[in-house]
């Protein structure tokens, strides 16, 4: 859920420098690095075939619309980590304020647990299945709205913008805040309750486009949505079909917003297995 400007390059400021550290930094990576190289290498033994819609094969065969290129090894090492390490913290986030808001709105979380019994089958199920699953997709997009990971993004005007009668200076920095967005009562009828039914089709629709942004927007957006999305619904769907949640009674949540927003002393919970009849 990471939403940057560039994408990152996991490399130390001086590695540009040809000295003993460098080299010495270089032979020696980081485990996520040593992981993923290990697995890009092993992908490029393999043919694409195998599982032409994998992640990794997908970028493999990416092609720069441009020049034709495609992308180099540790090219496509820096894309995984970006996928899988970027948006680690924040989906876990993510889905604790998700299970907060299930826990302390149990006539929801009893509807999303009828829906996820009623379509899934199986060990693990299918990604038809999982798409079945509209009210607890809802539940999630109506938590991330009330309590979005990044609540901030910002942005850089390549030109002079003018906006809402200022002026937007080239290079200048622009925040921009889904938490206060998501918020606003000229978007959002009673904004701070929790609705999953606000984003109904019918109701969504009557939204602007981006009353609602939680990974950014644009051509910037985080390329780790969809897969963020994807996980909570699998997680969320699996947990509540075998438990019921509830909040502690000492379980007082107090929101912090350092790097992400996210509950200061955590989320303490009860847990009672789900009794099947």
């Amino acid at each position: 859920m990471h939403d940057g400007r560039h994408r990152a390059r996991h490399q130390h400021p001086s590695d540009a420098a040809n000295t003993p550290a460098t080299a010495a930094r270089r032979s020696a990576q980081p485990p996520p690095h040593h992981t993923v190289s290990s697995l890009v290498d092993r992908a490029a033994r393999q043919s694409a075939t195998e599982d032409p819609g994998a992640v990794l094969n997908v970028l493999r065969s990416a092609r720069d619309p441009q020049t034709g290129r495609g992308m180099r090894s540790d090219e496509l090492r820096d894309e995984l980590i970006n996928l899988f390490l970027a948006g680690h913290e924040t989906t876990a986030q993510a889905l604790a304020w998700t299970f907060y808001f299930l826990a302390t709105h149990p006539d929801c979380a009893g509807r999303a647990r009828a829906e996820s019994v009623q379509n899934l089958s199986g060990a693990a199920g299918t990604a038809e299945q999982y798409g079945r699953l509209v009210y607890l997709r809802r539940a999630i997009d109506e938590s991330l709205r009330l309590m979005p990971p990044i609540f901030m993004v910002s942005r850089t005007p390549v030109a002079d913008e003018p906006l809402g009668g200022f002026v937007m200076p080239e290079g200048s920095l622009v925040v921009i805040s889904p938490y206060v967005m998501h918020r606003h009562p000229m978007y959002w009828d009673a904004p701070d309750r929790f609705d999953p039914d606000r984003f109904a089709p019918e109701r969504a629709m009557a939204r602007p486009r981006y009353a609602y942004f939680p990974f950014g927007g644009g051509p910037r957006l985080c390329l780790g949505a969809h897969l963020a999305l994807s996980e909570m619904v699998v997680v969320v769907a699996r947990v509540l079909q075998k438990f019921h949640l509830a909040l502690a009674p000492d379980g007082r949540v107090v929101p912090e917003a350092a790097l992400i927003l996210r509950p200061k002393h955590g989320i303490r919970v009860h847990v009672r297995r789900v009794q099947r009849p």
